[in-house]
């Protein structure tokens, strides 16, 4: 008996993508030949094709929810909604009292996106072929971990700062905090890009390894970042300068 070497599902991909989608990657795409799918065979499509097609797509951070992980969703997005609860008590008692701190508004922020995100993923782990809201669910899971390390490196310039107020109220130290800032922002644009346009637009082989690139330099540039905020702290605790000193009083 002969051993068949790719699955007939193998064959069907790459019959699709050969002839439907002008040879595009393997792992692109994908919401297209869902929406092509369907439309030939129905809206049901055989579990075989589908975990095919699941199996060529990018990896992701706790990998593609599945029925198992529709309650551990629905948890952590109780979780962060009861943390975002907590964060707007205490904003509305300190806004009352006259101490306006606003980066609690940042975490408010982060926690609202993580419910987002979580209850998002918990109805896409109810059919995985919802590609569109598991695009959204993973923007809202991956952009607050870079909103959250912004807020500690804001803490991290205040306490630079107080430590040292000469050399933090320079303009080389604050152009170099504000152009942090500005990169930050075209690095969550890049991030999603990266994260949604394989999944919506078949690529051709060297487009998808170049997108594959720019999701390895987001993540490394993410972990770079958040480096940044140790690295201030660190600098704050050199002992201040005699300027420094004089300034303090």
């Amino acid at each position: 008996m002969v051993q068949l070497l790719y699955s007939p599902a193998h064959g069907m991909g790459k019959l699709v993508t050969e002839t439907l989608f002008d040879g595009s990657a393997e792992g692109t795409g994908v919401n297209g030949i869902l929406s092509w799918g369907r439309n030939i065979m129905g809206y049901n499509l055989p579990p075989v094709l589908i975990d095919y097609f699941i199996t060529t797509q990018n990896n992701l951070f706790g990998e593609y929810p599945t029925h198992e992980d529709y309650a551990p969703s629905i948890a952590f997005a109780v979780i962060f909604g009861v943390l975002m609860i907590i964060h707007i008590i205490v904003f509305i008692i300190n806004t009352s009292r006259g101490h306006y701190f606003y980066l609690s508004l940042v975490w408010i922020f982060y926690c609202m996106m993580k419910i987002i995100g979580f209850s998002l993923r918990a109805h896409w782990a109810t059919d995985i072929t919802y590609i569109i809201q598991g695009i959204v669910s993973e923007v809202f899971l991956i952009v607050p971990a870079i909103v959250i390390v912004s807020a500690n490196l804001i803490l991290a310039q205040r306490l630079f700062t107080w430590r040292h107020p000469v050399g933090g109220s320079r303009w080389l130290f604050w152009n170099f905090m504000m152009t942090t800032y500005a990169f930050v922002l075209i690095l969550i644009a890049v991030t999603i890009a990266a994260s949604a346009i394989p999944y919506l637009y078949p690529l051709s082989y060297s487009a998808y390894r170049n997108w594959i690139h720019t999701v390895q330099f987001t993540a490394f540039m993410v972990i770079l970042y958040s480096l940044t905020s140790a690295s201030l702290i660190g600098l704050s605790f050199w002992l201040p300068t005699k300027k420094d000193e004089l300034r303090y009083t």
